[in-house]
């Protein structure tokens, strides 16, 4: 039987969601800073997800 790894201690959807409260408070209106505010974010997600990743020792989908 396979190891079932661990469950991923990263929640996307509660970062997504207190991002868009943060864009809020900011009162941010134009596109070039909701884009950065946007490119923030998803490397946030994608480098939890990859240390989760190499915690689970799945180095060779990375």
């Amino acid at each position: 039987e396979q190891d079932i790894p661990p469950v991923v201690q990263f929640d996307v959807n509660k970062t997504i969601k207190s991002f868009l409260k943060d864009l809020k408070k900011k009162n941010i209106k134009y596109s070039n800073d909701i884009a950065c505010e946007t490119i923030k974010l998803l490397e946030k997600i994608t480098n939890s997800e990859r240390e989760t990743a190499l915690e689970i020792n799945y180095q060779k989908y990375w």
